[in-house]
């Protein structure tokens, strides 16, 4: 009996030893992922009796030493203006590491006065957007928040798939830092959102052509899983889709599945009259085109998977495959022509087409960060399509004999691979320099069978260095734009394009306060032949698109200045 007490508290005493080397660690930061110094961590027991307590650091780190295993604890990270966090640990038997931990902003009631954070934050080159609990709570998900919130130069139809951007340039949409479609932001619930960024001036690293970004952040979900399903039908039409996503998170990292599914299945019997003036060297010849009737069907699977590793202003990884494929079993039109002029008959057109449209594409993207000021994005991404399409046109006289019949028959692949790279160095709080070097390949080859027929072999290779500099000077932003490409285009023997362009961009703006400002920009473009510009080849190029080549067109220069503005009245 005595050995059996001896035994157990020898036992006792070493589990204590080697329980006393554990350890808690984290780092607190806010929703804009800047550390949150002097943020309270505070350590209890199962009686609530408080352990141990300390306070960040001015990077948001804190450490908690000498944890007993056979006791359950609970964490909590408080701070003034924002929620307090809790996390509970059931006997821990090794050092703990929580990683990234967000605070958010809450609103604090005093003597019956609810005092909240400004709803707008203005910086640089975005607005901070923080939608209200009542925008939250009137809004079914993203699309409806974006209309609830009335962003200037946007125009939104709730409940649907439409962002319309009236501005300069495209618009592009992200979810955190990753870039989302407009179905995945309509799957975001408002009450994960935290706040929405309206980047008008966005850096090279977004593109040349984008004038806005909108994007979305959303709560950082630690450890689970989410899961979310939109399913739509169309009550008049045969028309429906569904989006399917789940995501799991385990700290820094998260593993992401989505599939979504569209059909539509058309008939159209409405009565269609269009008119047209042909004029040709013998004489005018008017047509005219009654369509009596329209089907068409059109089926689309997409498929994509990722994992993405983060850590908040250290690095950020993603991996990113898509597939997707598009099948148009039918597109059928007939129509009766009524003519004048050259010929004086009526015809029956008949027309049907069909097609299959494959795409494979693989995206890896890296950042890391150097300090505060500085940090290199490599991004690449590889692509591979193929199409196989069939367009039967067909015109037949009064007497049903057969005036035209065409049968093309094609068959296309292509591929290529896109390469980036982007430095940026942020000197002051006024001045930011980005440089980026980008190349892009492409290679494409298409046969046509049928009444066209042919052989086309494209390639292209574009490189591409592009340089930032942007400025504040007191009220008065400043960004300045050089862009110097290499083309490179090769069609089979026939064409051979090799040039260099360079293209100038400046624009500015002068703002009066959070909601008003005045810009303008200036650029000098080059417009140059491209690959839809060759004499008689026929070639399929840029997201598989059919062209035929225009001899007549020159190279020539444009030259202009253009003028911004927006102006509200109220709050966003």
């Amino acid at each position: 009996m005595k050995k059996i007490i001896i035994m157990s508290i020898l036992q006792l005493i070493v589990t204590a030893a080697f329980a006393q080397n554990l350890t808690v660690k984290g780092r607190v930061t806010g929703e804009d992922s800047i550390p949150v110094a002097s943020a309270n961590i505070v350590l209890q027991n199962a009686n609530n009796e408080i352990i141990a307590g300390v306070e960040t650091d001015a990077n948001g780190e804190f450490i908690l030493q000498n944890l007993i295993t056979s006791e359950n604890y609970k964490l909590s990270i408080s701070f003034v203006g924002y929620e307090t966090q809790e996390f509970d640990f059931e006997k821990p038997t090794k050092d703990i590491d929580l990683g990234n931990i967000v605070l958010f902003k809450a609103a604090i009631e005093l003597q019956g006065a609810e005092i909240k954070a400004r709803t707008t934050k203005m910086f640089d080159d975005r607005r901070i957007v923080y939608p209200t609990q009542k925008q939250k709570e009137v809004t079914g998900d993203g699309i409806s928040l974006l209309n609830a919130m009335k962003l200037p130069r946007l125009s939104v139809v709730p409940g649907s798939t439409m962002i319309q951007y009236w501005g300069r340039g495209d618009l592009k949409l992200y979810i955190n830092d990753n870039e989302a479609t407009v179905k995945q932001i309509r799957n975001l619930s408002p009450k994960d959102i935290v706040s929405v960024e309206y980047i008008d001036r966005p850096s090279v690293e977004y593109g040349t052509d984008v004038g806005l970004v909108i994007k979305y952040i959303t709560k950082k979900v630690e450890r689970g899983i989410t899961n979310s399903i939109s399913v739509d039908k169309t009550l008049n039409r045969n028309r429906g889709s569904a989006d399917i996503e789940t995501r799991t998170n385990y700290k820094n990292s998260e593993f992401a599945v989505n599939y979504n599914f569209n059909y539509n299945k058309s008939k159209h019997f409405n009565v269609e009259k269009t008119d047209e003036t042909f004029n040709l060297d013998n004489g005018v010849f008017h047509r005219n085109e009654i369509t009596t009737g329209r089907t068409g069907s059109r089926i689309n699977n997409d498929f994509a998977l990722a994992y993405i590793y983060s850590r908040p202003k250290k690095e950020r990884f993603y991996i990113k495959a898509e597939y997707s494929a598009e099948n148009t079993p039918s597109d059928n039109k007939t129509s009766v022509f009524y003519n004048s002029g050259i010929r004086n008959d009526t015809t029956n057109k008949y027309n049907l087409s069909s097609g299959k449209d494959k795409t494979y594409k693989s995206a890896v993207y890296y950042r890391k960060y150097f300090g505060e000021k500085q940090f290199i994005t490599l991004y690449s991404t590889y692509y591979s399509t193929q199409l196989k399409s069939l367009n039967n046109y067909r015109e037949l006289n009064n007497a049903s004999a057969v005036i035209n019949d065409i049968t093309n028959n094609v068959d296309a692949k292509s591929q290529g691979i896109f390469i980036q790279a982007l430095y940026s160095i942020k000197f002051s709080d006024k001045i930011t320099f980005r440089t980026v070097l980008y190349h892009q390949y492409t290679n494409a080859k298409n046969t046509y069978t049928g009444t066209s027929s042919g052989l086309s072999n494209v390639k292209r290779n574009v490189t591409t260095t592009q340089n930032q500099l942007s400025g504040s000077f007191g009220n008065f932003y400043i960004d300045l734009y050089f862009l110097l490409h290499r083309n490179y285009t090769k069609v089979s023997d026939e064409y051979k394009y090799v040039r260099f362009e360079f293209n100038p961009y400046i624009s500015g703006r002068y703002v009066f306060n959070d909601r008003n400002y005045l810009g303008f920009s200036f650029s000098f473009n080059s417009i140059r032949p491209g690959i839809a510009d060759l004499s008689t080849a026929t070639q399929v190029i840029d997201e598989i698109q059919i062209r035929r080549g225009n001899p007549a067109l020159k190279q020539g220069y444009a030259l202009g200045p253009g003028i911004r503005r927006d102006y509200r009245i109220g709050e966003i």
